[in-house]
């Protein structure tokens, strides 16, 4: 007992070192498990990411062939009413200037459809591409879990060994 009448129980110092390295690795386990949960975490997002970015591709080409179609349209019916309007004002719309004017719109016309096709199939590309870097980007992160998983176990366990190292 001690001046006060409290009993002076010390643990023993190999008691200490096994229950330090206990909790170490412990410690490290529920580290590593949670490093390796994160990179999961980041790879399953990042093909979902990816995922995402082939329908939003998909989405953009069907979007472009859409506006495509309706410019084309729109420009029949430009060229019909070039036509009715030479027409109307007695000019021979199949020779000489008015056909000339007709042949530049169509060829006008026709350039803005491919440039709706140029841009939209840009967009496309760039969804794809950016769920392409998503989905890599995952993949780096799970590879950084793993080995951040790796290097707390490692530190958990040096911990541990250097508690035994002072035991007399």
């Amino acid at each position: 007992m001690d001046t006060f009448g409290r009993y002076e129980h010390y643990p023993d110092p190999i008691t200490l070192a096994v229950v330090g390295g206990g909790l170490a690795i412990g410690g490290a386990g529920v580290g590593a498990y949670g490093a390796i949960q994160e990179g999961d975490a980041a790879n399953a997002a990042g093909m979902n990411a990816e995922k995402i970015g082939r329908m939003q591709a998909k989405e953009i080409e069907a979007k472009t062939g859409f506006d495509q179609l309706r410019q084309a349209e729109e420009g029949a019916r430009t060229l019909s009413t070039i036509e009715a309007a030479q027409g109307a004002s007695g000019a021979v719309t199949t020779q000489g200037s008015p056909l000339l004017v007709k042949a530049k719109q169509a060829s006008e016309l026709e350039l803005e459809n491919m440039m709706i096709g140029r841009e939209g199939g840009i967009a496309a590309d760039r969804a794809r591409y950016e769920g392409k870097l998503a989905r890599w980007q995952g993949k780096a992160a799970q590879g950084q879990g793993y080995l951040k998983a790796g290097g707390t176990l490692l530190q958990g366990f040096g911990t541990a060994v250097s508690g035994f190292s002072g035991v007399k």
